[in-house]
């Protein structure tokens, strides 16, 4: 009896991890953690996400600005 549960235990763990490996190849994660990001390379992506927040930031910004711009002229606060 003993026997037969240590003999299933490998079999469970190789058939939970099957697709749990299947699962990392298909979605690419090996492939990123394998790979060496140089310093230059890290600092070019650190930059370009940083911008990418301001500009979407300021963006978002400049069109509250413009509504709250119009909705005081509809307004005629202004005039």
């Amino acid at each position: 009896s003993i026997s037969s549960a240590t003999a299933r235990q490998p079999q469970f763990l190789a058939a939970a991890a099957a697709p749990a490996v299947g699962a990392a190849l298909a979605s690419g994660a090996l492939p990123a953690v394998a790979e060496e990001i140089d310093a230059a390379e890290a600092y070019n992506r650190k930059l370009l996400t940083g911008s990418a927040y301001v500009l979407a930031l300021s963006a978002i910004l400049v069109g509250i600005i413009v509504s709250q711009a119009r909705k005081l002229v509809d307004n005629k606060w202004l005039n």
